[in-house]
Parts: C-alpha cells; structure tokens; sequence
C-alpha cells in the first residue's frame, strides 16, 4: 500500500457521511506527520515565544515517539514558559521513554510540579525496576506543601499499601481539601488497614462524612465480591 494510494481512498471516503469522521482524523494525522520536519526546523529558527509554544503544543498533541528528542531540547530554552510547555507536552505523548526527562526535571524547582504531575499521568506504563523509586519520590513530596496534591494523587494510582501509613498520618494534621484528596488515595490502595481507619473516620469526621460513606461502601463491596467470587473451572 502506497501513502498516495491510501490518501485518494481516504479523501473519497470524505464524501460518504458514515466514514467521513474517520477519514478526516486519519488524513488529519499523516498531514501531520509530513509536516513535523517543517515545524522542527521553525523551532530551530528566530520565531516569537508564542509560535514557538503553539508548534511545542502540536508536537505534544500528535504523540509520536519521534518528537520526543525535539521536545526535551526545548526544555533547554530560557523561557521558562517554553521549558513548562515542552515538559507539558512530553508527558501527552505518554511513553516510557520520557520517565528520566520527568526525573531529571524534578531536581529544578521551576519544572518539579509539572514533573510530579507528569508522573502521576504516566503511572500506569511505569516499568517494575522504576516503580520503588518513582514511591520514594511520592513519599518524599507528601512533605512539602507544593507538590503534596500530586504526592497523593500519584500514591493512590500506583496502589502501594507502603503508603497506607504516611497517607493517614498526613491525613490527621490536614485540611478538609487534602482529607478528601486523601480518602480517593487510600480508598485507591484498599486493604483491612484501610478499610478500619475510614471506619474509625466515620465516627469521627462530619465535614467530609459523606465522602467517607462513599469511599467505605467502594471497599466494602469490593471485598464482597471477593468473598463470593466464583473459581473459575476448568474442565478436561
């Protein structure tokens, strides 16, 4: 299959109303893809602050794994609204490949928010070898106050029951917004542990009582459908 052979039936489906949506993101994407040596060489070029984002923003939004060299060079620039928007962009395209940008990021106070929140964003592809020290990074942000909100919310997605402790230690010095940020974490992680101290919550919390009810009865049927799940058979 030639590309010029599949663009004419792909702009011949335009004209049928059932397929043009598909046609149209497809053609969408390849005329992309033609014209990313086009938008490198423009970043390369004397262009304004605001052009250059928008085409950093392009590349973050196609996804494609080739960009992501182009884009941790941005993160070089001295605009720190540059920096942000490449590292905004890196965490869209949602590759392994960017987790050691993410790291490196979070030694700099400008990018480290953005990074935490890019890690959060790319839990869920994180490889078993990196997954301990990603934990200690989310462990280690739950002291500070700028980056506790993604801290919580990225040790709720990774479902380590290491973090149960430190989560509700948090939890009894914190404010209503960081409590009920951290009841959808624990809620997240599960287990017997949890599920007493939401218990012990409920009789002792009535600003966000409700929040607790909710995330108690997610655990409490959970462990229901455990309980009386049926084994699978296998029959010779």
């Amino acid at each position: 299959m030639r590309k010029e052979e599949l663009i004419n039936e792909l702009r011949k489906s335009l004209t049928e109303p059932e397929n043009a949506k598909e046609a149209v993101h497809f053609l969408s994407r390849i005329e992309l893809e033609e014209s990313f040596p086009y938008l490198i060489s423009l970043l390369k070029e004397k262009i304004s602050k605001e052009k250059k984002m928008e085409i950093i923003q392009i590349l973050g939004e196609s996804k494609q794994e080739q960009v992501i060299p182009v884009l941790e060079e941005m993160l070089k620039e001295e605009e720190a609204e540059i920096r942000l928007c490449a590292l905004y962009s890196l965490i869209k395209i949602h590759r392994p490949q960017v987790l050691p940008i993410l790291k490196e990021a979070l030694e700099n106070k400008q990018t480290k928010k953005v990074a935490l929140q890019g890690l959060v964003e790319l839990v869920d592809i994180l490889p078993e070898e990196e997954r301990k020290d990603i934990l200690k990074v989310f462990l280690n942000a739950l002291s500070t106050e700028e980056s506790r909100e993604e801290a919580i919310k990225g040790l709720g997605k990774m479902g380590d029951k290491c973090a149960v402790s430190p989560l509700m230690a948090l939890f009894e010095k914190s404010d209503e917004t960081y409590k009920r940020l951290i009841l959808k974490s624990l809620s997240a992680i599960g287990g017997e542990e949890v599920k007493n101290f939401l218990f012990k919550k409920l009789k002792e919390e009535k600003e966000i009582k409700g929040e607790i009810i909710k995330e108690l009865e997610k655990l409490y049927f959970e462990e229901q459908k455990e309980e009386f799940s049926i084994p699978e058979i296998w029959w010779e």
